[in-house]
């Protein structure tokens, strides 16, 4: 016996959601200089000054907040990432696949700031601490980022290498920093889309009413 196909009550609603347009993962690596003149120290364990420091110094470097304070490197907040405006808006440009086909994309410009901590330990235990080292890079992205798209930029990778240079008296001269990064990059906006399903709204009013109906007919059994 063949069925018949029941008839679908569901209405259309057009309802506001978050929309990706583009999504990148693209890792970076930067190399940061600075001389050692520029920088002060903070040393411990009795020892006031870098050269005092034993053989064997191990380095490290790691992210802090402006005031030298150590920060989950992946956290919220902890490096800046930011759209850089551009005069006019984002560039058209024109990319071609492999295949031939041709797509026009936005040359979206990212700023990235942060701050980080050199810190010197011999094996001794006497360690130097840099005061915060502040670094910044930029970075161009060619992306699907229409009119009305936000940046939402998330660094899901983080490690920083240091090694120092000194002089045969252990005077500092220059400081090396890598940082490399892993970013996930997306493009977003608000989008209003169609859907079709049954829309059920729970009202104060409707579970007042069911209660005071419950109350009434527990009443009517007692009496």
């Amino acid at each position: 016996m063949r069925e018949t196909p029941t008839s679908s009550n569901h209405d259309s609603h057009c309802i506001r959601v978050q929309k990706v347009y583009d999504w990148v993962v693209k890792q970076a690596h930067f190399q940061l200089y600075v001389k050692a003149e520029n920088i002060e120290w903070v040393c411990l364990n009795n020892v006031n000054d870098f050269s005092q420091l034993g053989q064997d110094v191990d380095i490290t470097c790691f992210i802090t907040d402006e005031n030298g304070n150590g920060r989950d490197p992946l956290g919220e907040h902890s490096i800046l990432c930011e759209e850089i405006p551009q005069v006019g808006g984002r560039k058209d440009v024109t990319a071609t696949f492999p295949n031939g086909s041709r797509v026009t994309l936005q040359k979206v410009k990212l700023f990235k700031r942060g701050y980080l901590v050199v810190e010197a330990i011999d094996r001794r235990g006497n360690s130097c601490k840099s005061e915060p080292i502040s670094f910044q890079f930029e970075e161009a992205f060619l992306l699907c980022a229409p009119p009305g798209t936000i940046v939402d930029c998330h660094i899901s990778y983080f490690d920083c290498t240091a090694s120092i240079q000194w002089d045969s008296n252990k005077k500092l001269q220059n400081i090396s920093i890598a940082i490399d990064l892993c970013q996930e990059v997306q493009m977003e906006a608000m989008a209003k889309i169609l859907l079709k399903g049954e829309l059920k709204i729970v009202k104060k009013e409707l579970i007042e009413k069911e209660i005071i109906k419950k109350e009434e007919e527990e009443e009517e059994e007692e009496e």
